[in-house]
């Protein structure tokens, strides 16, 4: 591999991302750059404690759910994408609510050279504008069918 940043494949899991990993793959193959497998969780979605009363034990509840909610998530895409062995270490799972601008952060720490993501026919998301208008490298729009 040459010293070509990453190209990342943003993947949305509820839309159709094994289109967006293997277009990302191609691309990282084309450019000799290794390729990442990011998707980024908001942690709210873990449900709602009341931060008045958490004490220890349901901070430690908290950390145990958004590490078994990171674990599902990198079950997921192994197992949609077939990934094994060193390809695994491919996944990257980031926490944000904030998914475009996580995206983004992800691209300039990582000295990315393209950022793959996806993006259905019927509309051009909030997310897909802002990466696209604030990454530090070139973004590359997956058309894929149907509603995310």
């Amino acid at each position: 591999m040459s010293d070509t940043g990453p190209v990342i494949a943003a993947l949305d899991l509820k839309g159709q991302f094994k289109l967006v990993a293997e277009v990302a793959s191609t691309l990282a193959n084309c450019l000799d750059a290794p390729l990442q497998l990011v998707t980024v969780y908001d942690e709210t979605r873990l449900g709602a404690i009341n931060e008045f009363g958490m004490g220890l034990n349901k901070t430690l509840q908290l950390e145990e759910k958004e590490l078994s909610e990171e674990l599902q998530l990198r079950q997921i895409i192994e197992q949609r994408l077939g990934l094994e062995g060193e390809a695994r270490e491919q996944v990257v799972i980031l926490e944000s609510p904030k998914v475009a601008q996580k995206l983004v952060e992800h691209a300039e720490s990582t000295g990315a050279s393209m950022i793959v993501m996806g993006q259905p026919r019927s509309r051009f998301g909030s997310v897909a504008v802002a990466v696209s208008r604030n990454a530090p490298c070139d973004v590359h729009i997956v058309r894929t069918e149907g509603e995310d």
